[in-house]
């Protein structure tokens, strides 16, 4: 099992990439005179943390594993791979550190599907 560090980046992008999710569907219900507008506001609010949650949780799922199938090779030691979390497809960019079992995102960027 390989140890996963996300860079500070990797950290902020994930972040920030929730915060615009978030925004979107609140404004959608901003002022709609919609009887239980509040409820909607609250569970998109969950919603995303949900999702926030679920895209760390796949990219530590992913990266510890001993083998990963249909990484692609970079560079020596540096790789992308794809994953999936909800309706969107996200890409990595690690490095790998064989010696002492580490793998370092270094970048993320979100597409989706």
């Amino acid at each position: 099992m390989f140890s996963v560090v996300l860079s500070e980046e990797v950290i902020y992008d994930i972040d920030n990439f929730i915060d615009s999710y978030r925004k979107i569907f609140l404004n959608r219900f901003l002022d709609t005179w919609i009887f239980n507008e509040n409820l909607i506001r609250k569970n998109y609010i969950e919603l995303s943390k949900e999702f926030r949650n679920n895209i760390y949780n796949e990219i530590d799922t992913r990266l510890k594993q001993k083998r990963i199938l249909w990484n692609m090779v970079i560079d020596e030691l540096k790789y992308s791979i794809f994953i999936i979390v909800w309706n969107y497809s996200i890409l990595l960019n690690y490095i790998e550190n064989i010696e002492d079992k580490i793998r370092f995102v270094e970048n993320i960027n979100f597409y989706k599907k």
